[in-house]
């Protein structure tokens, strides 16, 4: 490190002896440093989030798998879903994961997301943020008619009346509904 302070790699490799040796100060500024320093960041600051995890501070794990997610591709959404195992393995807020799945909404508009997002908030009983999370999809997908009904009595479901599930499907009845549409319908 004297003789090459620029390189990324020997910061890299000095914190993962800062930690053999039980000296987790220095690892992790050994571990900033190489984020500093590395050219691929994102990889970089995966390996600080792997730091954290190993050291079991999930905030400061989230913290920079949220940095790793600025730098990578409009594709790859692996450090998002990785944040939500964070956020349920370590028992961590419900405002937390809700502002971490607006996050990934907001960078990766993907229908998959927003239907694991409502059925998260429908666990947790957040009924307000899904009636929200519904209206979303319904802007950002206006062509699917089948999630925001079936997203729709799910709800009305959780909140504890099937009368009202069944009436959400008969407000919005087509006479040519989607065949998954007609199911959903007759399964409740």
């Amino acid at each position: 490190i004297a003789t090459a302070p620029t390189d990324a790699d020997l910061y890299a490799l000095r914190a993962r002896e800062d930690e053999q040796q039980l000296d987790f100060t220095a690892a992790e500024n050994d571990w900033k440093k190489h984020v500093e320093l590395a050219a691929n960041k994102p990889a970089a600051e995966l390996s600080l989030a792997d730091f954290y995890h190993r050291r079991l501070r999930p905030r400061d794990e989230i913290a920079a798998l949220d940095h790793a997610v600025l730098g990578r591709a409009a594709s790859d959404s692996a450090a998002f879903e990785r944040i939500q195992n964070v956020i349920a393995d370590q028992a961590l807020p419900a405002d937390l994961a809700t502002s971490e799945y607006r996050a990934w909404i907001a960078r990766y508009p993907d229908p998959a997301v927003y239907k694991r997002f409502l059925d998260y908030l429908l666990t947790q009983k957040l009924f307000t943020e899904a009636d929200k999370i519904i209206a979303d999809y319904r802007n950002a997908f206006p062509s699917d008619a089948v999630f925001p009904i079936t997203s729709s009595a799910s709800l009305a479901t959780a909140r504890g009346s099937a009368d009202q599930a069944l009436q959400v499907y008969d407000q919005s009845f087509q006479p040519l509904w989607p065949i998954e549409l007609v199911k959903s319908y007759f399964d409740l």
